[in-house]
């Protein structure tokens, strides 16, 4: 009944915008229409998680680890989430982030699936309480798990925008872990496919410019999934520690080889190691990011060059456009599948009849 609800939804929501104003939507829509949509979209999401053949959008962040992806979802998110040397990221992170409505910031977290009420949380809160959820999931020996956690969060003049962080990919087990590397690394590409492979999922690839591309495991797995980088974005971090010149072009040869259009790559600069553990701010981290672009002259020229993106503000907005342009894409086909599957399931019930009952 919840799910033929959510269904009834999906399709006013596409009827109301019309046809003229399907068109024209990505240019028009507000923080305020563009909410109901993206939380439409992860109530589909949720209702539907058992059901192979229905998805609706998502943005599934992938990396290999130590590449930075923590530091990105940190500066999107606004929050610290947990660090440390060891893999910290051990079940998929659902961040739902949103802009708050009545001046409060504050966080929400609770197990996808489980029946217990979010708990609510400050943002200092954030990481301490990953850490422990993620213990309670997967135990305390390292162990990685597909059991996902939930986190809303919600920031003033914060974009709203659903990510889902997975596991980064590793081929070494960490002291702790019970399985070897090879093994560890299948579990983790065994789960990044399934969160990546359906149609209507955007792949954000995290890389690091320190390394070659063509090694990146996430990068292979997503050109294999998406050979025509249709759905396919590429985040390049850490490109303050590129100490040579020719980053420019090795972002513009990136693009080339994943046949990438210009717009969906991007170059960041995150919080290094030394100033985490300076304790510098997210938003001094951010202020940092934009001095170090504006002095860099290969960058700047190569952006305006080759028209990738520079900085995590640039990212964040790219992702809140192409999240409400797939919702559009995906929503009609979702809506079909989940009237199909309902059909489906009541000519069963029909099938099989009322209930025997106790009389026999």
């Amino acid at each position: 009944l919840r799910l033929a609800h959510t269904a009834e939804r999906a399709r006013g929501h596409f009827l109301r915008l019309g046809t003229e104003g399907r068109a024209t939507m990505l240019n028009s829509l507000s923080k305020e229409r563009i909410r109901p949509l993206v939380e439409l979209n992860d109530r589909i999401n949720a209702l539907t998680k058992e059901e192979g053949s229905i998805n609706s959008t998502r943005i599934v962040v992938v990396g290999d680890q130590s590449h930075g992806k923590s530091s990105l979802l940190e500066a999107l998110s606004g929050v610290d989430l947990p660090r440390g040397e060891d893999i910290k990221t051990r079940v998929p992170l659902v961040m739902q982030l949103r802009e708050s409505t009545d001046g409060t910031e504050y966080a929400l977290i609770s197990v996808e699936g489980q029946s217990e009420p979010p708990e609510r949380i400050t943002l200092d809160a954030v990481a301490s309480k990953v850490d422990e959820v993620t213990a309670r999931l997967a135990g305390s020996e390292k162990a990685v798990k597909d059991m996902p956690i939930e986190l809303k969060v919600f920031r003033l003049d914060q974009d709203d925008l659903t990510l889902i962080d997975l596991p980064g990919i590793t081929r070494i087990a960490r002291d702790g872990q019970q399985v070897d590397g090879k093994e560890l690394e299948r579990l983790i590409l065994r789960m990044s496919r399934r969160y990546c492979e359906p149609q209507e999922s955007v792949i954000l690839n995290v890389v690091s410019a320190m390394v070659d591309f063509s090694t990146s495991a996430s990068l292979q797995l997503s050109q294999e999934l998406d050979p025509t980088s249709r759905r396919t974005l590429l985040c390049v971090t850490k490109i303050d520690q590129h100490a040579e010149e020719g980053l420019a072009k090795k972002l513009k040869v990136a693009a080339s080889q994943m046949r990438l259009r210009p717009e969906r790559v991007f170059a960041v600069r995150n919080r290094k190691q030394q100033e985490n553990e300076g304790q510098v701010s997210l938003l001094d981290a951010r202020q940092r990011e934009s001095d170090f672009l504006s002095a860099h002259d290969e960058l700047q020229a190569g952006a305006k060059q080759c028209g990738y993106g520079l900085g995590v503000a640039a990212l964040s907005a790219s992702l809140v456009d192409i999240q409400i342009e797939r919702i559009q894409e995906t929503l009609p086909a979702t809506y079909g599948r989940i009237a199909a599957r309902l059909g489906e399931l009541r000519r069963r019930s029909s099938e099989i009849g009322q209930p025997l009952g106790d009389e026999l």
